[in-house]
Formats: structure tokens, sequence, C-alpha cells
């Protein structure tokens, strides 16, 4: 069986043994100094803070360069001094130099027309190179030529022929060599 005290007592009792824990909690503490936890998180929190300002100081760095570099960029740069110069940019210049083409390709074709127009207006109205009375006249001066040669072959087969004939005769009237 259990007293009426003895609750009481248990619950005084806690509260002593809970009291003691912090005592000698307290007295480690300040005796051996923090904990490795407490040490560690107090050694991050430094290491973070200086990290976090030389992370601070390296962007400033890396924006002045930046700024710096499109400054120069900008100031020294061909294409800035065709800028102050006022010189107009190139498809400016193609586009004057395409129309220049265009009107030069233009002429020259308008000259080739004209000239090949001109040239077939003159074998038009050239005069031929032979007429039909001149062809006729050069057909008909051939038809003798061609003529006249026949018979002049004609002619001399026929006096060939006598000329066989004759050597043939005499020939026959000749004594043989060995009759003589």
């Amino acid at each position: 069986r259990q007293t009426a005290s003895e609750p009481m007592m248990r619950s005084a009792k806690g509260e002593i043994k809970e009291q003691l824990r912090s005592m000698v909690k307290t007295t480690v503490r300040e005796r051996s100094g923090p904990s490795f936890d407490e040490r560690l998180q107090t050694a991050v929190q430094r290491r973070s803070e200086s990290m976090k300002q030389m992370e601070k100081e390296q962007r400033e760095r890396l924006e002045d360069a930046i700024a710096s570099g499109q400054h120069k960029s900008v100031s020294e740069s061909p294409i800035a001094a065709f800028a102050r110069a006022r010189i107009a940019p190139n498809h400016h210049k193609q586009a004057i130099l395409l129309e220049e083409r265009r009107r030069k390709m233009s002429e020259i074709s308008k000259k080739y027309n004209k000239d090949k127009e001109a040239m077939r207006e003159r074998l038009r109205a050239r005069e031929p190179l032979f007429r039909v009375s001149d062809v006729a006249a050069a057909q008909e001066t051939l038809a003798r030529q061609a003529a006249k040669r026949r018979k002049e072959l004609s002619d001399e087969e026929k006096k060939r022929w006598e000329q066989i004939t004759e050597i043939e005769l005499k020939v026959l009237n000749r004594p043989l060599l060995m009759e003589g």
C-alpha cells in the first residue's frame, strides 16, 4: 500500500533531481566552456559572415570590371569610330551598289536588245548572196560544161578504140619473128 505522502515525495524527489541536474550542467559548462556543438556553431557563424563579406566584395569587383569592359568596348570599338564619324552602315552602301548594278544591267540589256534588233533588221534588208537568175545561169553553165566534157570523153574513147583497132590490124599484117 501507498501512503498519502508518497506521491508528493515522488514529485519533490523529481524536482530535486531536476534542480541537481541543472546545477551540474551549469557548473560543468562554466568550468569546461561551451560544448563542441556550440563552438562549431559559433565558428560556422563567423565563417559564414566572413564568406558573405568576401562574396559581396567579389561581386562588387565583378560589377566594376563588367562596367569598365562595357565602357571600353563602346569607347574603343572600331564600330564606335564609324558611328562617331557618321559613316553610313554597310547595308546602305550595299543598297546603293545594288541599285547602281541594276541600273547598269538595265542599260546593258536595253543596248543588247537594240543591237540585236538592228542586226536582225540588217539581215532582213540585206541583198541575198545569190540571185535566182545568177543561180539558174550558173546551173546552165555547169550543165553545158558537163555536156561538153561528156562529149570530149566520148570522142576520146572513140579515138582510143580506133587506135586499139588499128594496132590489132597492124599486128595481124606484120610478119612473125619466126618467119623472118
